[in-house]
């Protein structure tokens, strides 16, 4: 046998044992379910991001990109409504009351709705602030956000129950679905001449066709079992507070750089910074679908255990490499990556990078962090959030004269957050109890869900 067939030999088997191994283990089958989806979807929503920058033009790209970021701290609600959806379907799947997670939904509907319907309101008071503070030609792209974000405070309910019912399947479909609407919706609405707020609000048509397929898995539950508990919303919405707050803030680290970089510098140049946060957000969100596999799982147990430990463990080490690999990338190659994703016109943007990779990648690490101890009720972490982010916040506002100055902000924060989480976790678990053992510290008083 030649040397080239045995390489290729070792190699194949090689791949047949990691094929067996994945296959055989029940968390890596479905880390590398939602892993493809969610690589499918977050490649879609940059082809989106890659296209609308050339389309709009760096100016116009940044007044996008700083919408983008108000939406991602005001979809914070959004987010907090699915976390505790998916904590307490969890529990209610362990203990098989189908029938009350149907009954959660039904009855979620109308206060989710009337909620969305108080925040678009808000949203039509503030824009005209909003267009003076972030430079907008006209109000209109700040009202076609208040539609997306209404939107977002009703699609986590029926997202929230697939996730703790661990239906990964169905979620792959639906994030793979969003994520292809939005794009040929954007580009159309763009193309026809609505600029910015087309680009908005392709995400709300998505996000409603997205809400529209993911009841329909859920419909089935309704049936199931005669039994119904009373959906316990005091319960949820003391649990939601802390997770609220967890999620506003870290939402806040990884985005009031571009609010503020679009206040504080000319458009154009926020243009090429919006284009280098653009890439570095490829590093925190491309091992997204880690933490959302693990947090229903770690919700299950309810406490820290060796087994949800191992679990996280094992989530941390994964996001380290895949995050770790794009900012290596990005240092190797960056006139190149810049190049291929935004074109020439945006290669000011090169030297900044690599340098955001390196900010991201601690902030997915400290993403897990959050999943894993939201999950256990260790709510403890609300504090290093809330002091990062209003350190993260000063700091930016008092120093701003470079981008190599924001960058600098940015990786300091992330990585001090980090290494106090590391420590929090290691702390809090030698101290008063032993591993196994309820650790509720905030929820001490809470009624358990």
């Amino acid at each position: 046998m030649t040397e080239e067939g045995t390489i290729a030999e070792k190699q194949l088997n090689l791949f047949h044992r990691v094929f067996s191994a994945v296959k055989s283990d029940e968390l890596a089958r479905q880390f590398s379910l939602m892993f493809v989806a969610t690589m499918v979807a977050n490649f879609l929503n940059y082809v989106y991001n890659l296209i609308m920058g050339r389309m709009l033009g760096p100016a116009d790209f940044s007044a996008f990109t700083a919408l983008l970021s108000v939406l991602l701290i005001a979809s914070a609600i959004g987010g907090t409504i699915q976390t505790v959806v998916t904590r307490h379907v969890s529990i209610l799947k362990s203990e098989r009351k189908f029938n009350s997670i149907y009954h959660l939904l039904v009855k979620s509907a109308r206060p989710s709705l009337v909620a969305s319907l108080f925040l678009l309101l808000v949203f039509v008071l503030l824009s005209p602030p909003a267009q003076t503070f972030l430079r907008l030609s006209s109000v209109t792209p700040m009202l076609v956000l208040g539609t997306v974000v209404a939107v977002s405070l009703v699609a986590p309910i029926p997202w929230g129950i697939l996730l703790g019912l661990q239906d990964y399947r169905n979620l792959a479909v639906l994030m793979i679905l969003g994520g292809m609407l939005r794009l040929v919706s954007g580009v159309l609405l763009v193309f026809v001449g609505f600029a910015v707020s087309g680009a908005l609000g392709a995400s709300a048509l998505a996000g409603l066709v997205a809400l529209f397929f993911a009841v329909l898995p859920i419909r089935p539950l309704k049936n199931s079992s005669s039994d119904c508990e009373p959906v316990p919303f005091l319960d949820m919405f003391k649990y939601s507070m802390p997770v609220m707050i967890s999620i506003v803030c870290f939402l806040g680290l990884i985005t009031m750089d571009m609010v503020l970089v679009r206040h504080f510098f000319e458009a154009e140049d926020a243009g090429h910074y919006a284009a280098a946060a653009t890439l570095g957000k490829i590093v925190l969100f491309l091992p997204g679908a880690i933490s959302l596999v693990m947090f229903p799982k770690t919700s299950e147990l309810k406490v820290v255990t060796q087994k949800s430990l191992k679990i996280f463990y094992k989530s941390l080490l994964t996001v380290f490499i895949l995050s770790g690999a794009v900012t290596l990338g990005y240092f190797l190659f960056p006139t190149f990556i810049v190049s291929i994703m935004f074109g020439q016109k945006y290669l000011f943007s090169v030297p900044y990078i690599g340098f955001f990779g390196i900010a991201m990648t601690f902030f997915a690490l400290v993403s897990v962090f959050i999943s894993y101890l939201l999950s256990v009720k260790k709510q403890g972490l609300i504090y290093f959030l809330l002091v990062a982010a209003f350190l993260e916040a000063g700091l930016i506002w008092l120093f701003h004269d470079t981008f190599y100055q924001v960058l600098s902000i940015l990786i300091g924060v992330s990585i001090a957050l980090f290494i106090s989480l590391c420590l929090y976790l290691y702390l809090s678990s030698k101290r008063g109890s032993s591993i196994g053992q309820v650790q509720e510290e905030v929820f001490d008083n809470y009624p358990r869900l």
